[in-house]
């Protein structure tokens, strides 16, 4: 079963503008148009946190 597991850096603005539900049923839907996966999981991180990762994902 193709399956996609992320971390997704998503600004404040954009949050507050249509919120954490609108945004991973985006990504999902960009995601479902492109490729064939059966299951998708998004992790919704704010800015400051990709220094953090950069330092653990290599």
């Amino acid at each position: 079963m193709p399956v996609l597991s992320a971390h997704v850096v998503v600004g404040p603005a954009a949050l507050n503008a249509i919120g954490h539900e609108k945004v991973l049923h985006e990504l999902q839907g960009c995601l479902g148009d492109h490729f064939d996966v059966e299951h998708c999981t998004f992790q919704l991180e704010p800015g400051g946190h990709a220094e953090h990762e950069a330092r653990l994902c290599h």
